[in-house]
């Protein structure tokens, strides 16, 4: 707990976006692991932590709202002793069990803190074995970026080795309050320089396009709390070699190399040529602010173009000198109005570069940073790349309303191939760049297209059907458009149909005109005319009236099953003629039950009519001499099997021979032409 307090300071802009953002989350924190092997004075560890908060001002600073003001003012406290929290795991079995470690720091991240009383600053410190801790040190993200997180662990280090060897620390660095007016101040100024950069950022707000919507993305429930998961993924050994040596024998900066992946990937999975991915700036450009401490950090947009043709070194080059503009003038970039202003807008995807601190060793004991994390702005995806001693890391953090973590996980080890792939071959094209792993794509050019499934002897389709009715009866079997069906509904339907089709003479190997759109009584017409025991003939109401009365003479067919809007379309027909529509209420009068089997594998299924579509020019040839002699013939397909019997495509001989359908075909005597 602080002291009195002493001076009130305006919000820098930075502090007031977070503010506007969502208050009440507890997301917004930044974290560092520190990892400390050898012999601990704990005593000095107290007194070094103590001697950074009184050199910082950000870390005794509260933030007070007077009545009827909205922003609140920092507040800048006399004296204030962090929070701190010990504990031993040396007698635990599994000391170093990544799940426990895992949940800790979940724990110490989304702790309540009190921004108006404070402390701020939050310590963990975890005895692992009796020379060997960690330290975990959070902050409310109003006071800490990822830089920051990064200074305080180095600078408690230096405080430690200062109290022990009894040496005074530096000058004093600058503090966020005065970086905070000086932000204001130069927002609020008009110069040539604010009027450039003014001028920059309005170029780029215009031109920034809407967040990106990948295919597997749901919109959040309104007003749900924002608190992100994670996954995170690992460059293999061979990978991170590859990416490291592309550094060195190129002039593509790191951080442009990743965000430049991010780039591909997304326009790969959604297909969208152009995008917009905020990258997260440092906001430390000055030498002044290097080792300061506070939110400096911003996210500003990143666009790109992306080709199929584009080479990625190129789409590399755009991202580096856009880079290097938004450096230029993030002094001057706010999204404060888009944020007071978004309501429910969509949520951006956001990118971060980290460097870890190098290890040191003073005095017997080893400081190493293990993890820095920080959640300045609100996301619905953001990549974190981290470079770390032994490789790279690729931190993928995701709105849990809008994405399950499956989604992420494969969408990480895509980023994870293409990278590979890319600084492998910098020049390569963006739509050869690969996206897939070797398990990856045997799963999809083997194994799922290894479809062999044996056929159950002796059953049809109706009876596959019927099975899959009792299994789930209630669940949607067929949908169009507004209008969906139960497995249960569509198989009531379906016999109420074949039972009025029995009544009218259909049995085995009858033929039934069928002539209905695309639509769920098409499902119900097949269906019902199969359970008959029939035979379906697809008709089109688009074809002439003699057309369709020749395919209905020729295959004997005594019912047609259509819809009432296709009567006058339809020829003069002497057999019966059920409107499944207009019909609705006699059908509905028949059983529901499953009609009785009449049909083995070996009966007709469907008639399909083709129709030649070339052949040479000989006139005793008039199989498609033009449209309008163009001839129809049947092809007869049994439910068994898949085979096509004489199916004729194309006519290239001046002779057309004919031959005996085969005796297979039961019941079916008729000659058509042969394939010539």
């Amino acid at each position: 707990m602080g002291s009195k307090s002493t001076e009130a300071f305006r919000l820098s802009p930075q502090q007031r976006e977070l503010w506007l953002s969502q208050q009440d989350s507890r997301a917004y924190r930044a974290q560092a692991v520190i990892r400390l092997d050898g012999d601990l004075d704990t005593e000095a560890l107290n007194r070094a932590v103590q001697q950074v908060v009184d050199r910082h001002e950000i870390l005794r600073t509260t933030f007070e709202r007077m009545q009827g003001i909205r922003i609140p003012f920092q507040v800048v406290r006399d004296a204030s002793a962090p929070s701190w929290r010990g504990i031993d795991w040396t007698g635990r079995a599994s000391a170093d069990d990544e799940t426990a470690l895992s949940n800790l720091l979940s724990d110490e991240r989304y702790h309540a803190v009190d921004l108006e009383r404070g402390p701020v600053l939050r310590l963990c410190l975890v005895a692992l074995a009796p020379r060997r801790h960690l330290l975990i040190a959070t902050l409310p993200a109003l006071c800490a970026d990822t830089a920051t997180m990064a200074n305080l662990a180095r600078e408690i280090g230096h405080a430690y080795r200062a109290d022990r060897s009894e040496k005074a620390l530096g000058e004093t660095p600058l503090q966020y309050a005065d970086f905070a007016a000086w932000q204001n101040e130069l927002l609020e100024t008009e110069d040539a320089d604010a009027d450039a950069a003014k001028s920059f950022w309005e170029k780029e707000a215009s031109s920034e396009l809407p967040a990106m919507k990948l295919p597997f993305e749901t919109p959040p429930v309104s007003q749900v709390r924002f608190e992100p998961a994670t996954v995170v993924q690992l460059l293999r050994q061979d990978a991170a070699a590859a990416l490291d040596a592309s550094f060195s024998t190129s002039d593509m900066a790191s951080r442009a190399f990743f965000l430049a992946g991010l780039h591909t990937l997304l326009w790969r999975l959604t297909g969208s040529a152009d995008m917009a991915v905020r990258n997260v700036m440092p906001g430390r450009k000055f030498e002044e602010t290097r080792e300061a401490m506070g939110l400096f950090a911003k996210a500003v947009p990143i666009q790109s173009h992306c080709e199929g043709h584009f080479r990625f070194s190129d789409l590399v080059h755009d991202i580096q000198q856009q880079l290097i503009e938004a450096e230029s003038w993030q002094e001057y970039f706010t999204n404060e109005e888009a944020i007071e202003t978004a309501g429910g807008r969509d949520l951006p995807v956001n990118f971060e570069f980290v460097e870890l601190p190098a290890p040191s060793v003073a005095d017997g004991l080893s400081w190493r940073v293990d993890d820095l994390e920080s959640c300045t702005a609100l996301f619905k995806l953001k990549l974190t790349c981290i470079r770390r001693p032994e490789g790279w890391a690729l931190k993928f953090d995701y709105h849990p309303e809008m994405y399950r973590r499956q989604h992420i996980e494969r969408i990480a080890g895509h980023l994870v191939t293409l990278l590979a792939s890319a600084a492998g071959n910098p020049d390569a094209r963006l739509d050869q760049v690969d996206l897939l792993d070797e398990a990856e794509r045997r799963e999809l050019l083997v194994t799922l297209n290894d479809t062999t499934t044996p056929y159950p002897d002796g059953k049809c389709l109706q009876d596959l059907f019927e099975e899959q009715v009792a299994l789930t009866p209630t669940q949607t079997a067929v949908v169009f458009e507004e209008h969906e069906l139960s497995y249960a509904e569509l198989n009531g339907q379906a016999n109420q149909l074949a039972h009025a089709l029995r009544q009218h003479g259909v049995g085995a190997g009858v033929r039934v005109g069928l002539c209905v759109d695309r639509s769920v009584e098409m499902v119900v017409g097949m269906l019902g005319i199969l359970k008959a025991g029939g035979a379906y003939v697809p008709l089109s109401p688009d074809h002439p009236k003699p057309r369709l009365l020749l395919q209905l003479t020729e295959v004997e067919a005594p019912v047609l099953v259509t819809q009432e809007k296709f009567l006058d379309q339809l020829p003069a027909f002497a057999g019966r003629t059920i409107c499944l529509d207009r019909d609705r209420d006699a059908l509905g009068e028949q059983p529901a039950t499953n009609a009785e089997r009449i049909t083995t594998p070996e009966h007709l299924a469907y008639v399909l009519y083709t129709s030649v579509t070339s052949c040479s020019s000989n006139d005793r040839v008039t199989l498609c001499s033009s449209p309008r002699s163009r001839r129809s013939r049947p092809t007869w397909e049994t439910p068994s099997s898949s085979h096509r019997w004489c199916r004729a495509d194309a006519c290239t001989s001046s002779d057309t021979t004919w031959r005996p359908m085969p005796t297979r075909l039961r019941g079916m005597s008729r000659n058509v032409p042969s394939t010539c």
